[in-house]
């Protein structure tokens, strides 16, 4: 072999490592593609908004999270369920998302998340999406409750849940945090042990949730991230207490 082919050979081989080296991470792993660029395939014609979230969750495992407006409050269009049994063969019908009126048409052959979630907020006025800590957030871009905006900017010292308890234990230790209560105090405001969210609550956490030094809008996403599923944050309605407002969290 001449001079002139070894080398060519060697700066061949140099090109496939580097080829090879830019596919994985600097853990080792392949490369991970943005959420945002994930790869959908979905046909939804006029379906609830729940039910299109649903079928994100369980076919392409998309976390989400979802900040209520005030002009919502007296509608059911925007419900969602932030548990879910994380099979492909598990239907959710529409009969799962109470009055829901407002539909929504999305229809798209391997296109990416970003383009999906842009379609479905253009059909939702109130709101619009961002991505945060690999969760998709959907928060209100008119009537957004300045009460909520504060809360989730507000920080949480830790977090601790142990693996293999069940999902529905998220909520009771989030009420019980020593900032939500104060939080509650010094607005005023009030949160109730009683959920309406009681499907597949049971599921038992696949990991630890150990959080610390966080914002809480940071402690629902990674939750969220973690378990699989979602979160929501709205006003709930409480029997026998029309004075008071109730800030509902479900997760």
């Amino acid at each position: 072999m001449n001079i002139k082919l070894t080398i060519n050979l060697s700066f061949l081989t140099l090109i496939i490592l580097a080829t090879v080296v830019s596919a994985f991470g600097q853990g080792g792993g392949v490369a991970t593609i943005p959420l945002a660029e994930k790869i959908i395939t979905i046909h939804a014609e006029k379906k609830c908004f729940g039910e299109i979230f649903a079928y994100l969750m369980i076919k392409y495992d998309v976390a989400f999270g979802f900040e209520e407006s005030t002009l919502d409050r007296d509608n059911d269009d925007y419900s969602l369920l932030p548990n879910l049994p994380f099979k492909d063969d598990n239907g959710v019908s529409s009969y799962m998302f109470g009055g829901a009126k407002r539909l929504f048409t999305v229809h798209y052959d391997n296109g990416r998340l970003e383009n999906i979630l842009n379609d479905l907020v253009s059909q939702a006025p109130n709101y619009t999406w961002e991505i945060s800590d690999d969760v998709v957030n959907i928060y209100p871009i008119r009537g957004r409750d300045s009460s909520f905006r504060s809360l989730l900017n507000s920080n949480v010292g830790s977090f601790y849940l142990k693996k293999g308890k069940p999902v529905g234990l998220i909520r009771t230790e989030l009420l019980a945090l020593p900032e939500f209560g104060t939080f509650l105090k010094e607005n005023g405001l009030f949160s109730s042990p009683l959920r309406g969210d009681l499907n597949f609550i049971n599921r038992p956490l696949p990991s630890d949730l150990i959080f610390s030094n966080l914002t809480f809008r940071e402690l629902l996403n990674k939750i969220a991230k973690s378990k699989r599923g979602g979160w929501i944050l709205k006003q709930s309605d409480v029997a026998g207490s029309k004075e008071k407002i109730f800030i509902d969290i479900q997760i």
